[in-house]
């Protein structure tokens, strides 16, 4: 990979963003607003086009092109649609794919923030992880610089995606948000940067005045359910989600957790009142569902702000943030709140990392069980102010300097293995079972030769062609990628 030199960057006249995000989270659409306000402040001559991935709903979609304010009228928005056309994935496949959605070739690729980057036992995030490469490969056929948005990380369970990895951090780099993600990497032996998350540069974020509600003590409790997420297999979480609020939730592990931070706050000699935020629509049931635990004391209360700006607000009028949401803790910090995190497994690390950024490592609770409540001491809860965001955390991203031109060699192996990637997802797509290949590729493709399977190959051999070209990925490389992941990353 070449650093893009500084003339080129001042000479940026057209910049494309894959991709906005478009849902009901507020951390979501932080994160559309601050990386608009650093494109704007970067690049003021240049026209943006803001693409979206197939996005069904259009109320989100209309929110999401909100978002994106501090580039209104200077900005195209562009649907692309989940469509590819071509027998295999090269350079020029994909240069061709990029033309079709792009009136002009731009100057320069962004890659959005996000938690995409992932990938389980039975490649269970293979097309999402192809979507996001796939624009990185095509600027490299096209020597334009790409910058992939500070993200998480991890962790990769297969060979597969992890020469993936290694092959895009090769080609451009990769900036991570959050500690738990650079330490993940560098133990892969992939290199990455740390910058901060875009939703730090969110222009209402920084806007907004530090207010209280009147003398009581304000206590912002922002929950999430333990099964509910990017990360879960979402036909089985709708399927526990069910089953969970037919009993009003109080099964889950989220619901205990958070019922007894309530208790415990209300117990406290302060004068407090509890105030349960949804930051996504998926959370809207779990809050009412606790407030409504508390109903006869008058003290809690539920809101779920429709807006972002509405939900910042409210973060902003609390004395106290505990969360389970990586942004909302993100909005705590940057309002100078005091800010405890309660941390889910199922979640990744992100939380986790986001706290050790900012040596706030002792502020995060790890949850596995409904035994594991938070020890947070309510005692000294209200002692003194809540602490500024710290100087010592990572540096405000810097889309200049993080974009890289790759050289022709990377630009092959990344080709190379994501055609492996997308013949895994159209294999998931037609109904292919998972299982049965992941098993075949571990034995074939990254074991020693000495203990690969006898097994006969039953699938497509234009897989078996495409995996046995990637770098195999040792055993023991794979092993500690696991037992990191697993472990603290």
């Amino acid at each position: 990979m070449i650093s893009a030199s500084l003339k080129e960057i001042s000479e940026v006249k057209k910049v494309a963003l894959f991709y906005g995000h478009a849902a009901s989270n507020k951390g979501d659409l932080a994160i559309n607003s601050g990386l608009a306000s650093i494109l704007a402040r970067e690049f003021p001559n240049a026209l943006f086009y803001i693409c979206f991935l197939d996005v069904k709903n259009k109320t989100y979609l209309e929110a999401a092109q909100e978002s994106f304010g501090a580039v209104a009228g200077r900005c195209r928005f562009i649907q692309i649609q989940k469509s590819f056309v071509g027998a295999s994935i090269d350079v020029q496949c994909a240069v061709r794919w990029l033309r079709t959605w792009i009136p002009h070739d731009p100057d320069i690729v962004l890659v959005n923030s996000g938690e995409f980057f992932f990938s389980y036992t039975g490649f269970s995030n293979f097309e999402s992880l192809f979507w996001r490469f796939l624009p990185c490969l095509a600027a490299g056929g096209l020597q334009i610089p790409v910058a992939i948005a500070p993200s998480s990380f991890g962790p990769f369970e297969d060979g597969v995606s992890i020469a993936l990895l290694r092959a895009v951090s090769n080609a451009f780099g990769l900036n991570a948000r959050e500690l738990s993600s650079e330490r993940y990497l560098n133990r892969l032996d992939i290199r990455a940067r740390l910058f901060r998350d875009p939703a730090f540069e969110c222009p209402i974020l920084n806007a907004l005045p530090i207010e209280q509600r009147g003398q009581d003590r304000f206590v912002g409790l922002i929950p999430r359910l333990e099964y509910w997420g990017i990360r879960q297999e979402q036909r089985l979480a709708k399927e526990v989600h069910r089953k969970h609020k037919s009993a009003g939730f109080r099964s889950s592990v989220a619901f205990c957790v958070y019922r007894d931070i309530i208790e415990a706050l209300l117990a406290s000699p302060a004068s407090v009142r509890v105030i349960l935020l949804a930051q996504t629509l998926a959370d809207r049931d779990l809050c009412a569902a606790i407030a409504s635990a508390f109903r006869e004391d008058g003290r809690v209360y539920m809101e779920y702000p429709v807006t972002y700006s509405e939900f910042l607000s409210s973060v902003s009028s609390c004395s106290h943030i505990i969360t389970s949401r990586f942004h909302s803790a993100i909005f705590g910090l940057s309002l100078g709140k005091d800010v405890y995190g309660v941390h889910f497994p199922q979640h990744g690390n992100k939380l986790v990392g986001l706290f050790d950024s900012f040596q706030l490592g002792n502020r995060v609770f790890t949850i596995d069980s409904v035994s594991d409540s938070p020890q947070i001491d309510v005692s000294s809860f209200f002692e003194g102010n809540g602490p500024e965001v710290p100087r010592c955390g990572p540096g405000a991203f810097c889309i200049g300097e993080g974009s890289l031109l790759a050289s022709n060699s990377s630009l092959d192996r990344l080709a190379l293995c994501l055609e492996a990637v997308w013949r895994i997802a159209k294999f998931q797509l037609n109904g292919g079972d998972m299982r049965i290949l992941s098993s075949f590729v571990s034995d074939y493709f990254f074991l020693p030769l000495s203990r690969r399977s006898n097994r006969a190959w039953p699938f497509n051999n234009d897989l078996r062609s495409v995996l046995y070209a990637i770098e195999p990925i040792s055993d023991e490389v794979l092993s500690n990628a696991n037992r990191i992941a697993r472990r603290v990353v």
